[in-house]
């Protein structure tokens, strides 16, 4: 027969070794546990070998642990202790005292299961202390073993992405990439692992780093040449392969998303020379990387009264004049900066001229084209014009004119226009001035238009600017119910952001193009 006693608390252990029969158990399960800092384990108390014909009814426990290092997190009571009576639990002071009273179980059975987080690195142990055991009628058995349980807190590095910086990535030009790579783990990183770069499912590089010590960083530099203007999703991975045991395996990568923009490119067209019948002008390129030279170019420039007598170039050149436009093309260049690409000799054929360069095309020495190319003519077409869109759009295109004073009286410092007095086709983007009582194209096509100008309508001094496709040419018409209401157009068109996609009513008064609403 087991020796008993009254249900006191009792340091159980110093009493082991007066019993008889089987031992009675209490136990933290499992007893020794291995895990990561920032994890959390399960332990399970367990009470094991109660004899069946003395049966358990009681039971009491104090369970220590060390709060620096473990947080208890949550107490789970099993079916069997679900009436036991938690005491003096303190997780900052890292002591809890477990009373319980049941119907009497036998066997082993659980009693409870203790969930710890881990806080810090290290090896400590949960313990429990005062454990009694004691039957239906009371009495403790003096027969219990309670075992430590040693938690090792596993450490190791933690390799993070702190950083991704660069400056403005450009079409074609190579971009340097700084990526920041931070160890904020408890040890070295001994192993050599690798980031990597990529640009939407596209890699850039691998870079391999040899180790990396515990708060030391690194700064890596790729080099990235884009090869489309648009956004780009960049994303960094250190250690993709996991050759280091991390702590966290999850924070890994950063992700940024970008825009590549194109390079800005100027031509310009000036005179260096002229006489009463001879005039020369440069086209001069700038803002050429190093990294693209110019390989190739055409060009294009709209002439009136003008006649070509020479035109010099750099690499393989030609050019033909049709139509009243000088086409210039050219390869085999290689050139940077800024230079001189086209020198042109012209011979004036009357007093009125004018020289437009409306078009150019630039590529590389790979054949690439250069994407944003911004004209400027030294004669100052639209000069008042604030849009890049509005200005695009008018060295572009031709003005069509049907009179005489709506020429002289709306179209200075305007594009070269062409005055007609008979029907035409439109087989262009064009700009269309003046009414359908002066201006023979407009009357052609005024049944198309959504607002249909009359003398009478919209009014005195009143105008439309519209917008239109015909044979998929886009046309704009500025016309009025008189001459100051096409003037009042046309000055009002030269405020506009954009071609409007709706009529806009103006109206000349008191020397200004104001807008009105629908008469």
């Amino acid at each position: 027969m087991k020796w008993r006693f009254l249900l006191i608390p009792i340091l159980v252990m110093s009493l082991v070794g007066v019993c008889y029969g089987e031992e009675i158990i209490v136990e933290l399960v499992p007893s020794s546990v291995e895990v990561e800092v920032g994890d959390t384990f399960n332990l399970s108390l367990i009470v094991k070998n109660v004899p069946k014909d003395e049966k358990c009814a009681g039971f009491e426990t104090k369970i220590y642990y060390d709060p620096y290092i473990l947080d208890l997190t949550n107490i789970q009571l099993s079916d069997v202790g679900k009436y036991a009576t938690l005491k003096n639990i303190d997780p900052s002071s890292g002591y809890i005292s477990l009373v319980w009273f049941s119907d009497p179980p036998y066997g082993s059975f659980p009693l409870a299961t203790l969930s710890f987080k881990v806080l810090k690195p290290g090896e400590t142990n949960i313990t429990l202390d005062g454990v009694v055991v004691s039957d239906e009628n009371g009495y403790g058995y003096r027969c219990v073993l309670a075992s430590p349980v040693t938690v090792t807190a596993i450490i190791k590095p933690n390799l993070l992405i702190t950083n991704l910086s660069m400056g403005t990535p450009l079409y074609r030009i190579n971009t340097p990439i700084n990526v920041t790579v931070i160890n904020t783990g408890y040890v070295d990183a001994n192993r050599s692992f690798s980031v990597d770069l990529y640009a939407d499912a596209s890699k850039i590089g691998s870079i391999i780093v040899d180790g990396l010590n515990v708060g030391k960083s690194k700064t890596l530099t790729f080099n990235w040449t884009p090869k489309d203007v648009k956004p780009y999703t960049l994303v960094v991975v250190v250690d993709p392969e996991n050759v280091v045991p991390e702590e966290n395996e999850e924070d890994n990568k950063i992700v940024k998303t970008v825009k590549v923009l194109p390079i800005t490119t100027y031509v310009k067209l000036y005179k260096i020379f002229q006489n009463n019948s001879t005039i020369k002008a440069v086209i001069d390129v700038s803002n050429i990387p190093e990294e693209r030279p110019v390989g190739g170019y055409d060009i294009y420039i709209r002439l009136e009264n003008l006649s070509v007598t020479d035109v010099t170039s750099p690499g393989i050149y030609s050019w033909d004049l049709y139509d009243n436009t000088l086409f210039i093309t050219g390869f085999n260049v290689s050139k940077s900066g800024k230079f001189s690409i086209v020198n042109i000799t012209f011979t004036v054929t009357d007093t009125t001229y004018s020289m437009i360069l409306y078009k150019v095309v630039l590529s590389d020495t790979d054949g690439y084209p250069f994407q944003k190319v911004i004209l400027e003519n030294e004669i100052p077409i639209g000069k008042d014009i604030k849009s890049e869109k509005i200005r695009d759009f008018l060295f572009r295109t031709k003005l069509i004119v049907g009179s005489e004073i709506d020429a002289s009286l709306s179209t200075t410092d305007l594009n070269t226009f062409v005055l007609i007095n008979r029907f035409l086709d439109i087989d262009e983007d064009c700009i269309l001035i003046g009414g359908p009582v002066v201006n023979p194209v407009v009357k052609k096509y005024l049944e198309i238009f959504p607002v249909r100008v009359t003398n009478e309508y919209p009014g005195k001094h009143r105008g439309v600017i519209e917008k239109i496709k015909i044979n998929g040419h886009t046309v704009i018409l500025l016309a009025g119910s008189d001459r100051w209401g096409t003037k009042a157009a046309v000055e009002y068109f030269k405020t506009l952001e954009d071609l409007p996609d709706e009529p806009i009513f103006v109206e000349w008064r008191n020397g200004v193009a104001v807008r009105i609403g629908r008469p």
